[in-house]
């Protein structure tokens, strides 16, 4: 870390940066923290088709005439949910956990490098930086940087956690109605895309 240099150059409109080019500044206790924060994101992730599979059984489950049997059969299902329940609770705790203190451990790193970077310049460069702009990248820029690090992240791998074991599931209970709506999917992706550049756009 002492030895990490940062090239302060303030543009009005910055290119897209990568999650690596953001980690720049990460040590090894960092990277623990994302593998963790991972494992709880995608197991909070996979909870979500179980609770569609344990809804089924739900249903399914009233199709019997005798009592006896939907009274056992609603009682499992019962202690299943309050499984459930447990381990999403824990997965989506640990991820909010540990991704918000991973977000907050890199700003406070950038932070640190930009204003010893801002000590080392010339006089003459802060002539001419505009009034306001060095301390607003500072402070407002930072919070986007402790979001991407952070919760949109953790929230990328729990969607990726989700969609896996939704189609491993799918493919598992029904494969023929798994391969007609995964031919659809282009479909639907490319139909969020042009819904989400069209709000961008009216944003």
């Amino acid at each position: 870390m002492a030895g990490r240099g940062l090239k302060l150059q303030i543009e009005p409109s910055a290119p897209p940066v990568s999650f690596m080019k953001l980690m720049t500044f990460a040590t090894a206790g960092d990277w623990a923290y994302f593998a963790c924060g991972s494992f709880g994101a995608l197991l909070s992730g996979a909870t979500w088709p179980v609770w569609s599979v344990l809804f089924g059984r739900v249903i399914n489950s009233f199709n019997t005439s005798d009592k006896s049997k939907l009274v056992d059969d609603i009682r499992m299902l019962a202690i299943y949910f309050l499984i459930v329940a447990v381990v999403s609770a824990f997965a989506a705790s640990m991820y909010v956990t540990f991704f918000t203190s991973l977000g907050h451990r890199q700003v406070v790193r950038i932070r640190s490098a930009y204003f010893r970077s801002l000590l080392s310049q010339d006089m003459s460069w802060y002539d001419k930086q505009q009034t306001g702009v060095v301390a607003t990248y500072l402070s407002s820029n930072m919070t986007y940087i402790q979001q991407g690090v952070g919760e949109k992240m953790g929230g990328l791998i729990s969607s990726f956690g989700r969609c896996i074991v939704g189609l491993a599931m799918a493919f598992y209970f029904g494969w023929e109605l798994a391969l007609v709506v995964l031919a659809f999917l282009p479909i639907m992706v490319l139909g969020q895309a042009v819904a989400g550049r069209t709000l961008a756009g009216h944003a």
